[in-house]
């Protein structure tokens, strides 16, 4: 008999047994990609961040404050000047978030040339005491190529694009103050970018610690300001800026002796940690939070590998005295495994593709989630999964044939 034709008289044999195999490894998959969900935005994130800062994250530093600096935010100025004096260190940098307003239609004109109605746009400022071009750089889908600009420079959010376009001035005011200054796009951001963020990260470090990422900023856009704001100590109130440091050290300077004089100074007030720290810190805290559901995912995969394999070896001993047959006619046991091989390979891509497909949708419209596409490690952990499965068929089958290859020589001898 030919290859196909075996193929098919297999699959002809166990057809109901192989679709609710598939049924079952759809919605194990579903399930593996929701509960990896959180791992693979937080490796995209990770992702983002490392692409952004352009500093070393091995040696680059984060202080965040206590609770006396919380309190009073105004000492920082005196604990930067004191950091700035340690040996090693060559930059510190601060950063201040505040809410803004701006109008959509300041200049635009209905048809008889009046002034359209005011409409108010809220967006969040965030400025840094340095260049953000000294440690980090910024993703940019658009920039604006002209000299002639006035006012303050600013990055817009893409969801800005329609509203702040590259080369356009507004007027912005801020909230907290009613102060009012004029400021031009440079550059529209990137969608699904990260925008360098020094913050405070308590017990639990977050990738947010040291970015924001405007895809989980849906309620409020930024607009980031890539010089130093310094010259904004007149019109932002002193408690927006943020007890936390990003400390940049020298080049060639030994990170060990670094930290040692870090905290030396600011252990009292606060506590340190290089980037690299943080985030391996919160992915330990992510693990621990979904450590049921990965458990779960876990051992439902593993019951997945073991129940198929299980499940042919039984189906194959069940019908030994057929498949002697079948060996009596040539079936030998590589060509027994290519067909077992065949099939499952068919089933599981055919579970795969169906999941991946309904996987999008699933995670929006039943799990609410927000991050509804499938990350790269979601794909190649489900894919190995499948992987293992598939291996685990074809041993148990090989396994099994030799046991009938056995009956077919006691047969023949008899």
């Amino acid at each position: 008999m030919s290859f196909l034709c075996l193929c098919r008289y297999f699959l002809s044999k166990r057809l109901l047994s192989e679709l609710v195999l598939l049924l079952q490894l759809v919605l194990m998959l579903l399930f593996g990609f929701a509960v990896l969900n959180p791992l693979d935005s937080f490796f995209q994130k990770e992702r983002l961040l490392w692409n952004t800062y352009t500093v070393n994250p091995d040696r680059t530093f984060h202080f965040s404050g206590g609770e006396s600096l919380m309190e009073q935010p105004e000492q920082i100025d005196d604990l930067c000047e004191q950091v700035l004096e340690i040996p090693g260190v060559d930059k510190v940098v601060r950063f201040m978030v505040v809410q803004a307003v701006f109008d959509e239609n300041e200049g635009k004109t209905d048809r008889s040339g009046q002034p359209l109605k005011q409409r108010q746009h809220v967006v969040n400022l965030l400025f840094y005491s340095e260049p953000i071009n000294s440690f980090a750089n910024i993703a940019l889908a658009d920039t604006f190529n002209g000299d002639n600009w006035g006012g303050i420079a600013v990055y817009a959010d893409s969801s800005l694009h329609d509203f702040f376009p590259v080369g356009t001035e507004r007027s912005i005011t801020i909230m907290s103050t009613n102060a009012r200054f004029s400021c031009t796009c440079l550059g529209v951001l990137q969608e699904n970018c990260a925008i360098p963020a020094i913050v405070g990260y308590g017990s639990f470090p977050e990738p947010e610690t040291l970015g924001v990422f405007t895809e989980s900023s849906e309620d409020i856009d930024f607009l980031a300001v890539p010089v130093p704001a310094v010259l904004f100590s007149d019109i932002v109130p002193e408690e927006n800026w943020l007890p936390n440091l990003l400390i940049i050290p020298k080049q060639g300077t030994d990170p060990t002796v670094l930290r040692e004089a870090l905290e030396g100074e600011l252990g009292s007030v606060g506590r340190i940690a290089t980037m690299r720290e943080l985030l391996n810190s919160a992915q330990r805290n992510l693990i621990h939070e979904n450590g049921w559901n990965l458990l779960a995912f876990a051992l439902l995969g593993g019951i997945a590998v073991f129940g198929y394999g299980s499940y042919l070896y039984l189906m194959l001993r069940r019908r030994q005295q057929e498949f002697s047959v079948f060996y009596i006619m040539g079936l030998t046991r590589r060509k027994l495994a290519a067909i077992i091989f065949a099939i499952g390979a068919a089933v599981l891509a055919l579970a795969f593709l169906i999941s991946g497909l309904l996987t999008p949708w699933f995670m929006k419209n039943v799990l609410y989630l927000e991050n509804a596409e499938p990350g790269a490690f979601s794909w190649l952990f489900c894919g190995g999964l499948l992987l293992l499965i598939l291996l685990a068929s074809v041993f148990a089958g090989f396994r099994q044939s030799k046991k009938m290859a056995e009956i077919t020589l006691y047969q023949e001898a008899d």
